[in-house]
C-alpha cells in the first residue's frame, strides 16, 4: 500500500514538472524578440490635437498645396484616383540620440525636420539620387546641408555605424522594412568614413550590389556630408 502511494505521488510530481516545463517553453518560444517588441524604426500616426501648433499649421498648408497640385495632373482624372497623402512621425532611438531637439515627419514624398525649440521647419529631402553624368555619388544636398549644422561628431567605427542607422531610419518609408538581414561595417580613410551594408540573410532575398555610404567629416570629426556611392556595373 505504501509503495502504491509513493508511486502515485511520484507520478503526480512528474506530471506537474512536465506541465510546468511545457508552459515555460511555450511562453519562451511565443514571446516576441527584442527587435519585434521594440522596433528600431516606427511610423507613428500623429495626434493632431496635441501636436505643436506651428507644425500643425505648416502640415495643413503643405497637404492642401499638394492636393491642389495633384488635382491638375492627368492621374487625378482617373476613376481610381484618390488623394492619400498624410503625414506620419518617424520615431527611432537614433533620432533621439543624434537629433534630440527634432521631430521628423514624412508624407513619403517630402520629409521635414521640426525643431521643437526654435520651431524651425527644414526640408531634408526624400532620399539619395540624381547622379548626373560621371558623378560617382548619389546626393541629398538638403540633408547634408541640414546635418552639417547639427554638430554631430563621428570619431570611431561604432559611431559611424550608429550615425548611418540614423540615416537609414529617417529614409526608410515603410515600417515593415527588415534590417535584421543586413550588417553594417565602417572604415575610415582621411576624413571619410565608408559604411557598407553586408547582406547576411537568406540567399533567395539577396541583392547583387550592396549600398555603400560615405560619411564625410571635417578636421574636428563633425559630419558635413552624407553621400551614397553610385553603382558601377
Amino acid at each position: 500500500m505504501r509503495s502504491k502511494i509513493i508511486i502515485t505521488i511520484t507520478l503526480i510530481i512528474v506530471i506537474v514538472l512536465v506541465t510546468l516545463g511545457y508552459f515555460s517553453f511555450f511562453k519562451k518560444s511565443s514571446s516576441p524578440t527584442q527587435n519585434e517588441s521594440e522596433p528600431r524604426h516606427q511610423l507613428v500616426e500623429i495626434d493632431w490635437g496635441s501636436v505643436d501648433p506651428t507644425w500643425r499649421l505648416f502640415a495643413e498648408q503643405h497637404i492642401e498645396k499638394m492636393r491642389q497640385i495633384e488635382a491638375k495632373t492627368p492621374a487625378a482624372k482617373l476613376p481610381e484616383y484618390k488623394f492619400d497623402r498624410v503625414f506620419v512621425e518617424i520615431k527611432s532611438p537614433f533620432i533621439l540620440r543624434f537629433l534630440p531637439n527634432y521631430q521628423i515627419y514624412t508624407e513619403q514624398y517630402f520629409t521635414f525636420a521640426f525643431n521643437k525649440v526654435t520651431k524651425e521647419i527644414t526640408d531634408i529631402g526624400n532620399g539619395w539620387g540624381g547622379a548626373v553624368g560621371d558623378d560617382p555619388y548619389y546626393q541629398n544636398k538638403k540633408f547634408s546641408d541640414f546635418i552639417k549644422n547639427q554638430e554631430i561628431q563621428v570619431t570611431n567605427k561604432q559611431s559611424a555605424i550608429d550615425f548611418l542607422k540614423l540615416v537609414e531610419d529617417i529614409y526608410r518609408w515603410s515600417d515593415s522594412d527588415n534590417l535584421t538581414y543586413w550588417q553594417l561595417a565602417a572604415n575610415k580613410k582621411g576624413g571619410i568614413w565608408t559604411v557598407q551594408s553586408k547582406y547576411i540573410g537568406p540567399p533567395e532575398y539577396s541583392i547583387i550590389v550592396p549600398l555603400v555610404w560615405e560619411v564625410v567629416t571635417d578636421a574636428q570629426n563633425y559630419v558635413i556630408e552624407v553621400r551614397q556611392q553610385r553603382e558601377r556595373f
